[in-house]
């Protein structure tokens, strides 16, 4: 899969996050949309616990990620948008990354005021890029889709976007110079073999449509 980081605002470097870091984080606020982000990045129940999490402050400390004012603990101006969006996100993009030869993911999470994409790292861990708001989200999932398919020609990227209400399914592939996509809800996903053929702008409608239903 190729680096999406020229879609994002970067600052200096993606931000890497270890699991301790990630459960600390997520620990911060009770929200459903914060208990949705640990489903969503699948990440056990037993990591938010007081030990975990502690580990995972004092990461960030040691980090320079959070500092120490009086009695309490802030995060700097890029961990808190992080903080942000994992507490307020209204949608989970799920993306799957299918070549010849091996299987890439990743995860958009769209908040009211921002979006970050993570991409899954060993042991637990995830690099996270909050993404330049001058982008639209659409945007950004296609030249994710066009960067795949210019070095996995017979691949195919599946997205799976959740909501508090629904889940829709959205499979691509690009066979001939021609686009084939397949639909599907409630979690249910179609191959795309026998699926219709869609000009590049019916694509980037389809995307739209994943982003907003």
């Amino acid at each position: 899969m190729t680096d999406p980081a020229s879609e994002y605002a970067d600052e200096d470097a993606p931000l890497g996050l270890g699991i301790a870091e990630l459960s600390y984080l997520l620990s911060r606020f009770d929200s459903a949309s914060a208990r949705k982000s640990v489903e969503m990045l699948h990440v056990n129940e037993d990591y938010l616990s007081p030990l975990v999490t502690a580990v995972g402050a004092s990461s960030l400390l040691a980090r320079g990620l959070l500092h120490v004012n009086g009695d309490e603990v802030e995060p700097t101006e890029a961990l808190s948008l992080v903080n942000y969006i994992m507490a307020a996100s209204t949608r989970w993009i799920e993306l799957g990354f299918v070549g010849e030869d091996d299987v890439d993911g990743g995860l958009l999470l769209q908040a009211p005021e921002a979006s970050m994409f993570l991409q899954p790292l060993a042991l637990g861990a995830w690099q996270v890029l909050v993404k330049d708001r001058s982008t639209s989200d659409m945007r950004t999932l296609r030249s994710l889709v066009d960067a795949h398919f210019e070095s996995n020609p017979h691949g195919a990227v599946h997205f799976g976007s959740t909501t508090f209400e629904s889940v829709q399914t959205l499979s691509v592939r690009c066979e001939d110079g021609q686009w084939r996509v397949g639909l599907g809800a409630g979690g249910e996903r179609r191959d795309t073999a026998g699926g219709p053929d869609i000009t590049s702008e019916e694509l980037d409608r389809k995307l739209v449509e994943l982003l907003s239903n």
